[in-house]
This record gives C-alpha cells, structure tokens and sequence, in this order.
C-alpha cells in the first residue's frame, strides 16, 4: 500500500484538451443504455448483478489504514462499514484478502447492507518499508514521481522491476483467489476488481506506465491483455454476476498518463461488457485537474449493465445523472467517509459533516467510527427480530381481493407488492389459514399447493427489489360470511 503527496512535476496534459464528449444534434452525448426516467433517483432500489439493492448511494472504497501492521481486519472497521450499512452498496477498501473480514462483512449483513471488496495489486505503487523489504514491481521499470509516506515517514518511490510473464500469469491467479476467498471465505457480496488509480492494473493499460514490447505492451489491445485474464479468471471463480471493476482513464495520480483516453475508455467498456460484468465504476475525472475530458458518456454508450460514477457529485447532480439516463447510481467518497448516515441526510436534505483529512490515515476511532449521525427518523435502518429493515417506514396490511374465488396470490398481486418494496417492511394483507374462513370473498389463502406458489411468485418479486415482507395470518371467525 501507498499514500501519495501530489507529484510535483505533474504532466502538462493541455493537449489532450480535445478530450471532449461526443454529442448528438440535441446536445447529449452519445446514447444511453439507461432511458431517461424522472421518477428515477438515489433512493430507486436497483439490481445489480445477483444483488438487489435498496438505494443508488453507494459508498465508494476508502483507504482509511486501521488494519494495521498485521493487515488484519478488527472490530473498529467492523464497526465503521455498519454505520454506513444504509448505502445501496458498500465498495470496502482496496485489500489484500484476511479472515478478519467475516467480522466485518456480518455487521454490515446484521444491518441489513450489501458489501463488495475492491481486490488490488499495488505494482509500482507498493513500497519496500510497507512489504518487509520486499521490492515492487510493474509493467515496466518506470518509477513514479515524488514521495511516499511509511512508517520511516516520506521517503522516494522506488524504480520497480519490470514482471515477467510467469509471474504475470502467477499474479493473474492470485486476484482469481482472492476473489474466492472474499465471497467464500470473508462472506463479501462480490468484488470489485481495481484497476484504477496508477495501480498494477491501470499500470498495465495507460502507455505512459507500460512500455513492454511484448504480448504485453504496445497496442491498445495488448495492454488491456493482462486485465482481460484477470477478469477471465475471476468471473470463472466467482462468476460474473458478482465481479465489478473501477476504471480512471483521465486520472494522473501515481504519475499516470494515456496519450488517448478515448480509446482506451471504449476499449475497457467493450471488454467489461464482453464478460457481461455486474458493474462498471468510473472515476469521471483527474484527481490534479491536469487531464481535461468526459469519458463518462464514452462508458454508457458501450456498456450496457450497471454504470456507476463518483467524483464530486452533489445529491442533486447525482439525482438529475440517473434521471436522464446517463449513470445509474453514483458512488460518493468522503461524505459517506463523515456521514455514516448519508442516505438519511440527502433524503432529509440535512447538512452534511465535513470530513476532517488529518485523520484519513491515522490508525484509531477519531475521524473514522466518531462522526456524528442525526436523531433516529423513518430512514434511520432498524432490526426487527432476525430482520434487518433498511428504514422504518412500514406497509400496514390492507386488503384488497385481487385473489379471486379461488384465494390464489397471482402475478397481479405480485406486481402490487413489488412496487412497495422500498418500504422498511410490508406486511401482506390477511390471508386465510383454512378454507372456509372468508370475510371478503376475494383475499388470499395459504393452504393449498396452488396458494403456496403463488405466495412464492409475491415474495420473489418482492426480494428481487432488495424488500422484506411478512404475512399477516388469519382467521375470519364470526366475520366470515357463508357466502364466501
């Protein structure tokens, strides 16, 4: 791991100034995948690839340093993604794989949210002083400018040695394994693959960190070779329903460069959606505001699963992006690192806390599990008994006998109940326990073969769109009309 000052002598990037989005006759760029849809915001559940999520805030992965020298997950960062359980998704930090984790993944399902890992290698950007004396290694023997901070305080990066392409391969199973062992061991919902930020990956794609010449460098096609193996062999261990991946093609820290963003924007979004990933995450823009452009667009037109965006959006650019079809949720970053409540806040319109960066890479609870939340309100999360209910504003039980004579829940009713998910909890409304027990004439039942899967059909429908609901059981007693 590494944590970067800001190079000195960042690259004048002015040329590619060009770097401008694509538009139509109307103004908007390229196409979308997503149609506009006003109704459409943050709080709109969405499914994204096996996971059905209640909302489009998701927190993005933050390196925030608690695990310490051993590197082992604790009860503090177990604590710390729990508060933030109400994002639709949390994306934990960039990892090297640990048991500890199951401790953390359990709060976080305890509370009703959904987490993927961000898996990494940090190739050039790792240090020695942070690897037992280990060296770093890349594409090839670029370093990267400036200094690192480590435990001896800021000391120069390190020229690291070019792989081979055995120890390629040998990397390529190790992310396959990691990934294994995030969901199967660690309990995660997924993974998302980093390749962004000047790390291993993102080494390997810009042609100002790689310069190999062979299979492995030189064209577009042959740099993006080593992420196509990596997504290969991980969408075969976990499948890739399950897998996500972030990209930063415009992003200059760790020294980054890419003569032709565009290009290489349409290139990973084609092979994202050749492996039909769950998800894309795009950082939309350059950490030193040194290389221009929108790729964002470039993404939507290509990739036609989930896109998400992060970067310094507010709640109501956020919310207009997914109307108009251009994103499908957005990944917020160090609000969601100093308001564990965050959905909460921009559903309340609440001011927001201000995330205090001294304490970013610190090792202790201050600035990480301390920054305060608002009064419980409808949107504050709630356990009921083995549920965890992600708000608390319930569906009371109403009877509405769309079940027919024959007391049969059915794809109506599905429908119905389906719409309703984003309750904390919907209560069905009563259903009879025995024949013969009718008060209306029309509501369902629950004791014949026909009534259990069409019982089934509702509660499928329902936890498709992330819901939890409960049947409310009956019996009609001197209500009950012989006629019915």
């Amino acid at each position: 791991t590494a944590f970067r000052t800001a190079q000195a002598d960042v690259p004048n990037l002015a040329r590619f100034d060009w770097l401008k989005p694509e538009t139509t006759s109307k103004g908007r760029s390229f196409h979308s995948s997503s149609m506009p849809n006003p109704t459409t915001t943050l709080f709109t559940p969405i499914q994204v690839g096996s996971n059905a999520l209640a909302n489009r805030i998701f927190m993005a992965p933050l390196t925030r340093t608690r695990a310490g020298s051993t590197h082992v997950p604790n009860a503090l960062m177990a604590e710390y993604y729990a508060q933030r359980a109400s994002a639709g998704l949390i994306v934990a930090e960039c990892t090297m794989i640990a048991p500890g984790w199951k401790r953390v993944t359990d709060a976080v399902h305890a509370k009703g949210g959904k987490i993927f890992l961000q898996i990494w290698h940090g190739g050039r950007a790792a240090h020695p002083d942070h690897n037992d004396g280990h060296e770093n290694v890349a594409p090839s023997a670029l370093i990267i400018e400036g200094e690192v901070h480590t435990s001896k305080g800021k000391v120069p990066n390190v020229l690291p040695r070019a792989l081979t392409e055995v120890e390629i391969a040998e990397i390529v199973q190790q992310f396959a394994t990691a990934a294994s062992n995030a969901i199967n061991e660690a309990g995660f919902d997924g993974v998302e693959i980093h390749g962004a930020n000047g790390y291993l990956i993102d080494q390997f794609l810009r042609d100002g960190s790689n310069h190999r010449t062979d299979g492995y460098g030189g064209s577009l096609e042959n740099r993006t070779r080593f992420l196509s193996e990596v997504v290969d062999a991980v969408t075969k261990a976990v499948g890739a329903d399950k897998v996500g991946i972030r990209f930063s093609p415009l992003n200059s820290y760790n020294s980054m460069l890419d003569s032709n963003p565009v290009a290489l924007s349409e290139q990973l979004a084609k092979i994202s959606q050749q492996f039909n990933l769950a998800y894309v995450h795009v950082m939309r823009a350059d950490f030193f505001q040194a290389q221009k452009g929108d790729v964002v667009p470039i993404f939507r037109h290509h990739f036609k699963n989930v896109l998400i965006v992060n970067m310094g959006y507010t709640k109501d650019e956020a919310n207009e992006a997914i109307a108009n079809g251009l994103v499908d949720a957005v990944a917020f970053g160090t609000a969601f690192l100093a308001n564990p409540d965050l959905p909460a806040r921009f559903a309340q319109g609440a001011e927001l806390n201000a995330p205090d960066s001294a304490t970013f890479y610190t090792g202790d609870a201050k600035g990480y599990t301390d920054y305060p939340t608002l009064s419980r309100t409808l949107f504050t999360p709630i356990q009921v008994g083995s549920n965890a209910l992600a708000n608390r504003i319930f569906m009371a039980p109403l009877t509405r006998t769309r079940a027919g004579p024959t007391h049969v829940p059915n794809a109506l009713m599905a429908e119905y109940y389906a719409q309703r998910a984003s309750a904390g909890l919907i209560v069905a409304e009563c259903t009879m326990i025995a024949p013969n027990t009718s008060a209306f004439g029309g509501e369902p039942g629950l004791y014949t073969s026909d009534q259990f899967v069409g019982w089934k059909r509702v509660t499928d429908a329902v936890h498709a769109k992330g819901g939890k609901i409960f049947l409310q059981i009956w019996h009609g007693g001197r209500a009950a009309h012989p006629d019915h």
